[in-house]
């Protein structure tokens, strides 16, 4: 059997492999002061744009509709003067920033917060919320049902929770079903305390599948060479491998090389979840499908999803990506290993 080791595109996630939106654990607690510690109380004000026309001597214009309201309006934080987004005139300008969701959330959820993020400088909001008491994983492990609330002043998230699971031995943030609960920004917030139950039961609910799946397939064995086959098959990856491996055809007609970048992308994908598959079975206490499931669902949230090398704010990109990221590796490799046989037994 081959063996992996690590290369100098990626030798950086062996020192983050365990960061995620839950680096380390905090107990829960009242959402204002690690809101206040992350630079999350901050207002908007709101500025129309227009243009300097010096045509009539009427300085600056602002165009504006039939009834004069700005076509256009800057969306500014007061405090670093950052442009968060450019919106329409008529889009309601969110003057406390982060204010009414965070204060909802904690009606909602109190004292259950353990972080709060502020991302894209101020462009979108994370929190994280710890719900009901933590259960049994296999070797001694524990799952924390959790909720992460999301908002953004650029329109590019709507307002939702959404319920994971957190693995305290890695921080991987695990999510058997895709629910969540939407609330638009122009809606009224105190919606989110009417769902409250069902937000509850689903994060819950969602938590007691993922440990059940934990339980069954910790208990059947995955040996180094089905993790490598899985690894070469799962349909993203064999797709990688095989434009890896194909020839590049030169237009005289003779083939060529392929292209090294195309190379690359192969096998900084299989190097990164080869070097997983070695720490999940440690983390895990031995070679099982819980195991192959983790080092997937960990190399594709801690690496692949934000990219290779020495970026800057990998942290801030793998938050995001919990959200943006479609998770392709970590449903494949779900079906792949037939953990979704064990979600209703």
């Amino acid at each position: 059997m081959s063996t992996y080791t690590t290369n100098e595109t990626w030798a950086d996630s062996r020192q983050t492999y365990d960061m995620s939106v839950g680096k380390g654990h905090v107990e829960p607690q009242n959402i204002w002061d690690l809101a206040m510690d992350a630079g999350a109380m901050f207002n908007v004000e709101g500025i129309p744009l227009g243009y300097i026309d010096d045509t009539w001597g009427d300085g600056f214009t602002v165009p504006s509709t039939i009834k004069d309201v700005p076509l256009s309006m800057m969306h500014v934080r007061t405090d670093t003067n950052e442009v968060l987004a450019v919106h329409p005139g008529s889009y309601k300008v969110r003057t406390g920033g982060y204010y009414t969701v965070m204060d909802e959330i904690e009606k909602t959820f109190p004292n259950s917060c353990t972080k709060v993020s502020v991302l894209d400088k101020g462009r979108k909001l994370m929190t994280q919320h710890q719900i009901g008491e933590s259960l049994d994983l296999p070797n001694g492990d524990k799952l924390l049902p959790t909720i992460i609330g999301i908002a953004a002043l650029d329109s590019t998230w709507s307002t939702q929770l959404r319920s994971f699971g957190q693995v305290l031995s890695c921080t991987n943030m695990l999510s058997h079903t895709s629910k969540h609960l939407s609330v638009k920004a122009t809606r009224n917030h105190d919606s989110m305390l009417a769902d409250k139950m069902w937000i509850l039961q689903s994060a819950m609910d969602q938590a007691r599948t993922i440990a059940r799946i934990a339980r069954i397939s910790a208990d059947i064995e995955f040996t180094d060479e089905q993790f490598k086959t899985m690894v070469e098959e799962l349909p993203d990856l064999a797709t990688y491998k095989a434009k890896a491996e194909a020839p590049r055809w030169h237009k005289d007609g003779h083939s060529v090389p392929q292209h090294q970048k195309t190379i690359n992308t192969w096998e900084n994908r299989r190097d990164v979840l080869m070097f997983n598959w070695g720490k999940e079975k440690e983390l895990k206490g031995g070679a099982h499908k819980w195991a192959a499931f983790n080092a997937v669902q960990g190399a594709e949230q801690h690496s692949i999803s934000v990219g290779f090398g020495k970026r800057k704010n990998k942290d801030e990109r793998r938050m995001i990506q919990l959200v943006d990221s479609p998770r392709r590796l970590e449903t494949q490799a779900f079906r792949y290993l037939g953990l979704n046989e064990f979600a209703s037994v």
